[in-house]
């Protein structure tokens, strides 16, 4: 994958994540998918990973609501990104 698809892939989690109430990983992958980029849950995992290491923008999996949310205390980066 190129680089520019890869940042677009990354904002395209993040916008998604922001935008919703704890989405789940296949609204996730829905919304991917509507963007022409297909992804496995460990794609997913590896890309928050990602996310998080290179660009300071930490995303939670909060087991009650069944879906990712920012952690935009922790995010020092966030607002440079979006």
């Amino acid at each position: 994958m190129k680089i520019y698809q890869i940042i677009n892939s990354y904002y395209l989690i993040i916008n998604k994540i922001k935008g919703s109430d704890y989405p789940s990983f296949e609204e996730i992958q829905e919304h991917l998918a509507e963007n022409g980029i297909s992804i496995s849950l460990r794609t997913l995992q590896r890309d928050l990973q990602n996310i998080r290491h290179e660009f300071s923008i930490e995303v939670i999996y909060n087991k009650s609501q069944n879906g990712y949310i920012l952690n935009t205390e922790t995010s020092s980066n966030f607002k440079y990104f979006m």
